[in-house]
């Protein structure tokens, strides 16, 4: 029986793939002696027809589609095989009678001929790999070409042009298999692109730099991987989310550390009041939203500071000192922070728009005039500012008051009834809301601290302040006798 490998020099058919077909080289002599030609295996030139007939195939692979008996999976009589098939070699091909004809030159001449022939040197790993069994089957091959039996039959002229022939042959089998190689190599990474480029397609922008930042990165060591800015900027909105979170999937993947994701944020320049940065990056962001996504609320709020003094290096400045965000500076320590947010009533989006340092609370007359400054800025980036949203510290309760009043003579100076709930910022009603909360929290304080007033079988009763376990076993009663 036949091999299954394929005869032909650099094929990768072996005896795994099945579903290959396999041809056996032809009984008639010239059409062997064509088939073995092309293959390019020279360890055949000293094997009869038959004996190859017996021992060696040749796969569909290098065989045109003209060949092949329709119906049926054997050859059209007198097929040869023509693809991919090894680089055919002058030298090896050139007749030896051709190289002995100038027998009456020097030995200097014939070496210079053969020098002529464009092949490269193959290094000393390359000539080490070849087998000492595949040469003595190649110099048997080239003596049967020039019908001489022994090379100690060969003439000393004679004898130095076989080894040329031998030594290119040799060299010629090497290219050939460099050659091949080198083409499965590129059909193996056109499949692979053509693969990743059809996987990759099917993915979002943002998980598509995520996977080619992995693949870039994950081979480089820690101290190594430089992060483009767009892998930070998707780095630091996963670090917002959760810090515990992204230690655990820093373990995973190949993420930036926490000092490259704080050195971006020392790069965006934060000053007190209206950052004109943000507002910008705002208007681009809201052309994509739809109309109904671009309603939204503002809602601030003052949160405590340890009064203290910092330098920053960056800027160049002693930040800690009260500032309101315009060129006046106080000699004040700031103890608090006033911070504004907007957050979206429909879309779910929040962003912070500005901060301001203060000394202990704000008045009312200052708050109003930065309500009503943030609520300009918001409404010139494209959104609409349908409410405010705070707590019910008296500041805010009294700020909110004096925007009701500015309201109220606006419409009395007009001519006109005021049938809005809320307050007017350029002919835009704003609603002002408390947070739940705080709600929450203020009916508790009056409920302990001062008398509950209610109507029971049509009678008006008072109820003096109670404790919030008290309150709530008292409301528990009411629902069980069903009054409430």
């Amino acid at each position: 029986m036949p091999s299954n490998n394929c005869a032909v020099i650099g094929c990768d058919t072996k005896y795994t793939n099945e579903n290959i077909i396999r041809h056996r080289f032809s009984k008639d002599e010239k059409t062997c002696a064509i088939w073995v030609q092309k293959s390019g295996n020279y360890n055949l030139l000293n094997k009869s027809a038959l004996q190859i007939f017996n021992s060696y195939i040749i796969c569909e692979k290098h065989f045109d589609a003209s060949c092949k008996s329709p119906g049926f999976k054997k050859l059209i009589h007198g097929s040869i095989p023509t693809l991919n098939l090894p680089v055919n070699c002058s030298v090896i091909d050139m007749s030896i009678e051709q190289s002995l004809e100038p027998l009456n030159s020097t030995i200097d001449m014939s070496i210079t001929q053969t020098d002529d022939i464009t092949w490269q040197t193959p290094n000393e790993e390359v000539q080490e790999s070849l087998n000492t069994n595949q040469s003595l089957n190649e110099a048997r091959g080239t003596l049967t070409e020039i019908r001489i039996s022994r090379v100690k039959h060969l003439t000393p002229r004679k004898k130095l042009l076989y080894n040329v022939v031998k030594k290119y042959k040799r060299r010629a089998l090497v290219l050939n298999k460099r050659c091949l190689t080198a083409k499965q190599r590129i059909l193996k990474a056109e499949r692979f692109m053509q693969i990743y480029g059809k996987s990759m397609s099917r993915l979002n922008q943002s998980t598509q730099n995520f996977v080619q930042s992995q693949i870039r990165m994950q081979i480089q060591k820690p101290r190594g991987r430089r992060f483009t800015i767009e892998d930070k900027v998707f780095a630091l909105s996963l670090y917002k989310q959760s810090g515990k979170a992204y230690r655990a999937l820093a373990k995973t993947f190949a993420l930036p550390s926490r000092k490259s994701l704080l050195d971006i944020l020392k790069k965006i320049p934060f000053e007190a009041g209206i950052n004109d940065h943000i507002f910008e990056h705002l208007k681009l962001a809201v052309k994509k939203l739809k109309k109904l996504d671009r309603y939204c609320s503002i809602v601030f709020d003052e949160i405590a500071l340890s009064a203290s003094l910092q330098y920053t290096d960056r800027h160049a400045k002693v930040i800690g000192f009260k500032d309101l965000g315009g060129p006046h500076l106080s000699s004040d320590f700031a103890d608090k922070a006033l911070v504004f947010m907007i957050r979206g009533s429909r879309k779910k989006f929040k962003q912070p728009i500005a901060f301001y340092l203060t000394n202990g609370t704000m008045d009312s007359t200052n708050l109003s005039i930065l309500i009503k400054n943030i609520i300009k800025a918001v409404q010139s980036t494209g959104l609409t500012v349908v409410s405010t949203i705070c707590d019910q510290a008296p500041t805010n309760i009294a700020a909110i008051n004096l925007l009701y009043k500015e309201t109220k003579e606006k419409f009395i100076k007009e001519g006109k009834e005021n049938r809005t709930f809320g307050f007017e910022i350029e002919n835009q009603e704003i609603i002002p809301l408390y947070d739940v909360p705080h709600l929450l929290k203020g009916l508790r304080n009056n409920l302990v601290s001062k008398n509950l007033h209610y109507v029971y079988e049509n009678k008006k009763k008072q109820h003096p302040g109670m404790t919030l376990s008290n309150f709530m076993s008292w409301t528990n009663n009411r629902v069980l006798e069903g009054i409430v």
